[in-house]
């Protein structure tokens, strides 16, 4: 599952890249991106975690999750470079990266605590925290772009 998580994201890296240069704008891009992984999260891995000899699902949502998340690690820098001024961008750079470094810090322990004894019930709590908080993230995209645009429409 790995190698085909990495193969995903070969494409992923470049994909909405370009989508995001030539069509719909960086942060609709990255929007774009975190919502669609949130989705197949809640769409794709909650149910295939109930058919475990029944890999393909699975295997469905590692490349469209790899392709996702790989879009997601190239569009936020571009992100972070478009609301910046030159000689503030590492300052933001590394606020940003800073706080992402402490979510993924906490959320290891959580997650175990979450898992628990690895029962069912257990994944499928784990399942929900990463696609909530995927989406949560969304949200705060989405008041970002409100407060830059003023509005929710646009390519920005």
């Amino acid at each position: 599952m790995i190698v085909v998580f990495a193969i995903a994201g070969l494409f992923g890296h470049v994909i909405p890249s370009l989508m995001a240069d030539h069509y719909l704008g960086r942060l609709n891009a990255l929007l774009l991106v975190s919502l669609l992984m949130s989705l197949f999260t809640f769409a794709l891995w909650l149910p295939a975690q109930y058919y475990p000899k029944k890999l393909l699902g699975l295997y469905f949502f590692t490349v469209l999750y790899g392709f996702f998340v790989a879009g997601s690690y190239s569009l936020l820098p571009a992100v972070i470079g478009q609301f910046s001024k030159v000689e503030d961008a590492g300052k933001r750079f590394g606020l940003v990266y800073g706080f992402v470094a402490l979510a993924n810090l906490a959320s290891l322990p959580i997650g175990g605590k979450i898992l628990g004894v690895g029962d069912m019930d257990g994944y499928t709590h784990l399942i929900i925290f990463s696609g909530a908080v995927c989406f949560a993230s969304v949200i705060a995209m989405l008041a970002l772009k409100y407060k830059v645009t003023k509005g929710l429409l646009g390519v920005i």
